[in-house]
């Protein structure tokens, strides 16, 4: 009994950990299935890991974006993109995309800032913005925490992929499921992006106690 009190505990407090992967890389050489517009050049040169990445300028399709719904996601997600900048404008990184629209977290070197948009009919409506500066040449790691109830925690990270620079918290957004969207101007690169899962739940604290206090029982009789 006692060591299947321990087992069952270790098994609920690893059944919230996030699974990470990779949803597009561009490493093919080409956009993966599911895009649409294909807004961009894949090429060697706009690659921050792996052969390959995506340039994208803003032209084509619907305002510039590239959006994929075969690439589902939903409130509870971690996405993350690297991106860099060619000269002073925009990238923008949707979610809950879907033909009519997405919601995006924005970099923005022109104005020096982090933002929030809601893009329905792929307009730009800012809903929230912080300053922050964002440097020509340089990656960075965009990453978006999609939490239930319409809440998102925005935050870029240097060139590591660790150090956070800047973060920007969001309320009332309107989509709460969707694909993945992109778009950037006048020349952006953007490279491996990951969804990482369900963001961890907390653990109960008395049924971390029990579990802990199992772990011990097991290793008495053991002893």
């Amino acid at each position: 009994m006692r060591k299947m009190l321990t087992i069952s505990a270790t098994c609920v407090l690893f059944s919230a950990a996030a699974q990470a992967g990779v949803v597009e890389s561009f490493d093919t050489g080409a956009y993966g299935p599911g895009w649409a517009f294909n807004n961009g050049t894949v090429t060697a040169a706009a690659a921050h890991d792996g052969g390959f990445g995506l340039n994208m300028a803003n032209t084509g399709g619907v305002g510039g974006w590239n959006y994929n719904t075969s690439l589902a996601v939903s409130e509870g997600d971690v996405l993350s993109a690297w991106i860099r900048f060619h000269g002073s404008g925009r990238a923008y990184f949707g979610f809950g995309a879907d033909a009519t629209g997405t919601q995006s977290f924005v970099a923005g070197t022109n104005t020096n800032q982090s933002i929030f948009q809601d893009n329905s009919g792929y307009g730009f409506a800012n809903i929230g913005s912080n300053s922050f500066g964002f440097a020509d040449n340089h990656w960075y790691r965009l990453e978006i925490d999609w939490m239930a109830g319409g809440q998102a925690l925005g935050k870029v990270y240097d060139s590591d992929g660790t150090t956070l620079l800047n973060s920007l918290a969001q309320v009332g957004l309107p989509r709460s499921s969707g694909g993945i969207a992109l778009r950037g101007f006048p020349s952006i690169d953007v490279d491996t992006i990951s969804v990482n899962g369900a963001v961890p739940e907390p653990m109960p604290l008395g049924l971390l106690a029990l579990g802990l206090a199992g772990a011990a029982l097991s290793r008495r009789r053991k002893v």
